[in-house]
């Protein structure tokens, strides 16, 4: 049977409305439902509510940013932003895709207004940590990426879908309903054999509140200017549960290495802010000017261990992603293992 998939494509309306017809001709060729704006295109609390059944109903959630912030709700929340939380708490699968540079956007299809362009540059932070993005600098360049991005997620992440009511029969259903229940029953055995600890071999590595040595140098320069220079080598400790915590949720799809080693220098930097603050007030005054940091550098070997160890514990695994002659690099996803360890972690308790 032919399974059609819901799309919502979620992004401000008029500076984008010719890269919207080009995606949603692009998901009309790949035998999509296109759900957006153009079937609601007022933006009100009530429409809201609405649009929010409408996400409900789609299989996949695809967010475009270019250069405008967009209308805001009541709550000074752009609609778009609101979708994009909205699908983020509703688990719909995420593709996003963000105008590579904002700056070289015709004027009239950016924020003037610096409360709004300052929300903007907020809502791109928060997307570009939280998710794996894809650049684009044009509606054709758009279009093409969203196709090849959809038809990847059909298949590593293959949602239920719409079945033309006549195409199913009873004799098809009763076969796919013991398929289902085959699935099932096979699901609920692999997960009874993993045991709350992780693998087997897991027993007895170091994990949870245990700390681990960090040896990393920063790359200090002027504030103004492109000169800098390396600092000497520093170690740090911090816990394998607060390192899996802070990089889990990039691999709840997957993510790149690159992204990887990225979430861990964005971690460094946060909670070594005190070692790394006394070092480049001691490097400023013994260079007799004010520095600031243009790098950190993790040792190679803190990296590898790190992966090595989430990898051990039974935490990530590398992704089965389908690559491209040009695309040779490596991806990284939960393993059922670590995403429940994730969710432990990180799920809000009840207070009541």
């Amino acid at each position: 049977m032919e399974k059609r998939y819901q799309v919502f494509l979620s992004s401000t309306f008029k500076d984008l409305e010719q890269e919207r017809k080009k995606v949603f001709d692009a998901l009309m060729r790949l035998n999509c439902i296109p759900a957006g704006m153009e079937l609601f295109p007022a933006g009100d609390e009530e429409q809201f509510e609405f649009i929010k059944k409408v996400i409900d109903d789609s299989d996949y959630y695809i967010l475009i940013v270019g250069g405008r912030y967009g209308s805001l709700s009541t709550d000074g929340v752009s609609f778009t932003e609101k979708e994009y939380e909205y699908a983020l708490q509703n688990k719909t699968p995420i593709l996003t895709f963000l105008h590579k540079d904002p700056n070289r956007i015709i004027r009239e299809h950016t924020e003037t207004d610096p409360v709004l362009s300052e929300k903007l540059e907020a809502f791109r932070r928060k997307i570009s940590h939280s998710r794996l993005v894809q650049m684009w600098e044009n509606a054709d360049e758009l279009a093409f990426k969203v196709t090849t991005s959809v038809v990847t997620a059909f298949k590593t992440h293959p949602a239920i879908g719409w079945i033309r009511s006549d195409q199913i029969n009873s004799g098809e259903q009763s076969k796919e309903l013991l398929a289902f229940k085959k699935k099932n029953e096979e699901l609920e055995k692999k997960i009874a054999s993993i045991s709350k600890d992780g693998p087997l071999s897991a027993k007895g590595l170091a994990k949870g509140d245990e700390p681990v040595d960090v040896l990393y140098r920063l790359n200090v320069g002027p504030k103004i200017g492109y000169v800098s220079f390396q600092l000497d080598w520093m170690t740090s400790q911090i816990s394998w549960a607060r390192l899996f915590s802070s990089v889990a949720p990039n691999m709840i799809n997957e993510c790149s290495d690159k992204q990887l080693d990225s979430e861990l220098d964005e971690v460094f930097l946060l909670d070594f802010r005190d070692e790394i603050d006394a070092e480049v007030s001691k490097a400023s005054k013994k260079a007799d000017m004010a520095l600031e940091i243009k790098e950190l550098e993790i040792d190679a070997e803190t990296l590898a261990l790190v992966k090595v160890q989430f990898r051990a514990l039974g935490y990530i695994q590398k992704s089965n992603r389908p690559k491209s002659i040009a695309d040779r690099g490596t991806y990284w996803q939960l393993t059922e293992h670590g995403d429940q360890v994730m969710t432990e972690m990180l799920a809000r308790k009840s207070k009541i």
